[in-house]
């Protein structure tokens, strides 16, 4: 129905939304921003998870799924846990600054040269 680039540009916008999110909550906000931050992160990995699966039916990849696509989908679950262990654990927010862009190479990587 949509075209591979439909679902790719649906794919970074929710990336974006979500690490937007998650970069918000990483800096302790205030009670009210917080709940907007975790929204933004929910709508955004939403997105980010119908692009990318719909980008992978489109190409053809969802019949025999593939290593490298099972490990971005266990990345996506990280994501979508990170809210709790940065609200549970302080010093998680204060390492995600660190990690979340080790997150977004090893992700671009997978994608771009589909190593298994």
């Amino acid at each position: 129905m949509f075209s591979v680039i439909f679902y790719k540009a649906m794919h970074l916008t929710g990336l974006f939304m979500a690490f937007m999110g998650l970069a918000v909550l990483a800096l302790g906000p205030e009670p009210s921003n917080r709940r907007r931050a975790i929204i933004f992160h929910g709508i955004g990995l939403t997105l980010a998870l119908v692009g990318g699966f719909g980008m992978a039916g489109k190409l053809g990849m969802m019949a025999s799924f593939p290593a490298w696509l099972l490990v971005k989908t266990v990345l996506w679950l990280l994501l979508g846990a990170l809210p709790v262990l940065m609200r549970r654990i302080p010093a998680v927010a204060n390492m995600s600054w660190w990690a979340l862009p080790l997150v977004v190479v090893i992700a671009a990587w997978l994608a771009l040269y589909k190593p298994f």
